[in-house]
């Protein structure tokens, strides 16, 4: 048994795995704390602590997932070919971006509040 585990020990070292592999950032976590924790905090205080029209929330949502998304991007392997010098995931976040904006904007010009719900 000794044997067979000093065989594995020694044709695993770090130096023959380090040629094969290459060091990443745990990008999933980044995404998960970018984009579930950090938006989820920001979204709740616009919620709570303003009041903004109808619309706003959702551009709000819109425009900070697209931020966030185009800067983990920058730590991710790319999955797919580029256009230009922008990940595909990266290029697609600007239109969220403009969406965002375009729901901000129409919010603002167009207020509808929500109604208050009636305490019991």
């Amino acid at each position: 048994m000794a044997e067979l585990e000093s065989s594995f020990a020694g044709s695993f070292d770090s130096a023959s795995l380090r040629s094969i592999l290459s060091a990443r950032h745990p990008s999933q976590l980044y995404e998960a704390f970018f984009e579930g924790i950090v938006l989820f905090a920001i979204l709740w205080f616009v919620r709570t602590r303003t009041r903004q029209p109808n619309g706003v929330l959702t551009g709000l949502f819109f425009i900070c997932y697209a931020i966030f998304r185009i800067v983990i991007e920058n730590f991710r392997e790319p999955d797919a070919e580029l256009i230009g010098a922008f990940t595909r995931g990266q290029f697609f976040s600007f239109f969220l971006i403009a969406i965002g904006i375009a729901f901000v904007v129409g919010a603002k010009r167009r207020p509808t509040f929500p109604r208050k719900m009636p305490v019991k």
